[in-house]
């Protein structure tokens, strides 16, 4: 799986998630199209509530890349996460797998970026490494933690390539600001 790949998987990822509940960042919302005849053919739009009356700053296939462009790949993707997690949605079932084991990074390891969307992110980053068989304490714990076996044969194709996206999340300029700002926090 090449970069491009992984940018095209995150996309539709980041898309399965808010096509099911809205997603908020930074004053932003990514969600279904607030207008009746684009919110019936599932597309999506980004509006930014940082401006009188949410303004609509994209909609469709550009809503996602508008979105990453002001917050970063990790950041949407935290905030996607997050908004999942806050669902009552079942479908994607394997992402609370992964929820659940980086809520446990985030509350065994000290230290990472204040910004919760970051931070839920790397944890989910962290948690399908150690998924996909990464040896270590984080793989074993997890293991034990979900009763799971973390042998890279035990998760089926689809579970394998949601793996494989988040472990391999690549960090765009925009993360690598955010990291820079909770380095010098620290």
């Amino acid at each position: 799986m090449d970069a491009a790949d992984i940018l095209d998987s995150l996309d539709t990822l980041i898309y399965s998630i808010a096509s099911r509940c809205v997603v908020h960042v930074d004053g932003f919302t990514l969600g279904r199209h607030p207008e009746p005849e684009p919110r019936e053919a599932g597309e999506l739009a980004l509006l930014d509530w940082n401006q009188t009356g949410g303004s609509l700053v994209a909609e469709t296939d550009r809503a996602i890349p508008e979105l990453v462009e002001r917050v970063g790949w990790a950041r949407a993707l935290g905030a996607a996460l997050a908004a999942l997690e806050a669902s009552d949605d079942a479908e994607l079932d394997v992402l609370h797998d992964l929820i659940t084991g980086a809520r446990w990074i985030e509350e065994t390891r000290a230290g990472g970026p204040a910004d919760h969307e970051l931070r839920l992110a790397l944890a989910t980053r962290c948690a399908a490494l150690a998924a996909l068989g990464n040896p270590g304490e984080i793989a074993d714990k997890l293991a034990k933690r979900r009763q799971v076996h973390t042998d890279v044969l035990a998760l089926d194709p689809y579970e394998f390539r949601i793996y494989t996206v988040l472990a391999h999340l690549p960090l765009c300029d925009a993360d690598r600001a955010a990291l820079a700002g909770a380095a010098r926090a620290a």
